[in-house]
């Protein structure tokens, strides 16, 4: 059969989603990897914030509002258990949405939920592991890790995701081995936002002539790039010093603790046609075996 093969992410304990074949060449050929080059990007230092009089000046413009009239401690309960519960972080964006109130008063919250979606996995511990592994790359784990390892068998980075995670729409491409559960989705969020905006908006027009869905349908467009805007409010950066060099904004894998790094337009001009999130696979690759690496050996670099 051959050796099977995982994007594992030992930190979180998640394995990458792989709608193709589970063989080394089939993971690099159904460009599985390619979700790599966003779960890792860097999270991005961000300058927009509200002063504080501003959030209670338009608490008082939007007094009117029945939600707004409850006590502050329940306005404060309702918005923090939407933010810790990650299956409610989108109603968190729609609530934020329906007044400036909300707004400005989860700017922060806004912010930190919409960078972790987009930039979930900076940093962490990764591995391409194979099915035939006997152990783990020496000083890779911690010591409680070793001891908590040491109990779990052999190949126990290969059996330790709890959960497959996907980045973006890729969580849409139908597998050949359907997960039994739910696929953890990153990067996707503002995308499904913006789709119930819209599907809302559609819910809410009615029309009985040409004119009528016309004005509905200018309407619906004018919500959708108002929502837009305030995104891109929400992720503005600052700007960029005159000491960065120009090629700044360009892609580059980092590997922290080796300390080396590939960019992707110089991987881009070689004759490996491959995304940055391929390099990690071959630059990660674990197994005790060398059958199905395709000359890659044992051991990444």
């Amino acid at each position: 059969m051959g050796q099977y093969w995982k994007i594992v992410n030992i930190d979180k304990k998640r394995q990458v989603y792989n709608p193709g074949g589970l063989k080394l060449c089939e993971i690099l050929y159904s460009r599985s990897a390619e979700q790599l080059v966003g779960l890792l990007r860097r999270r991005p230092k961000l300058r927009f914030r509200i002063p504080s009089h501003c959030i209670q000046s338009s608490k008082i413009a939007s007094s009117s509002s029945p939600l707004i009239k409850l006590p502050q401690e329940i306005i404060d309960a309702i918005v923090f258990l939407l933010y810790d519960n990650r299956d409610s972080r989108l109603d968190l964006i729609c609530l934020s949405m329906t007044c400036s109130y909300f707004f400005r008063l989860m700017v922060k919250l806004l912010q930190d939920l919409i960078v972790e979606d987009f930039c979930p996995w900076p940093g962490d511990r990764l591995i391409f592991i194979g099915d035939y592994a006997a152990n783990y790359p020496e000083g890779i784990a911690t010591a409680a890790e070793e001891a908590e390892w040491g109990q779990l068998g052999k190949n126990v980075l290969y059996n330790l995701p709890t959960k497959i995670s996907a980045e973006g729409r890729n969580a849409r491409i139908k597998s050949y081995w359907p997960p039994s559960e739910p696929l953890e989705v990153w990067g996707a969020l503002l995308e499904s936002a913006e789709e119930r905006l819209q599907f809302s908006l559609q819910k809410m027009v009615t029309y009985g002539s040409y004119e009528g869905f016309e004005a509905a349908y200018s309407e619906s467009r004018q919500c959708v790039e108002r929502f837009k805007r305030l995104i891109d409010i929400l992720l503005e950066s600052p700007p960029r010093g005159d000491d960065e060099p120009s090629e700044a904004g360009l892609p580059v894998l980092r590997n922290l603790t080796t300390k080396q790094y590939v960019r992707d337009d110089a991987l881009a001009q070689s004759e490996y046609a491959y995304s940055l999130g391929e390099v990690v696979v071959v630059y990660t690759l674990w197994t005790s075996d060398p059958t199905g690496t395709e000359g890659l050996g044992c051991k990444g670099e």
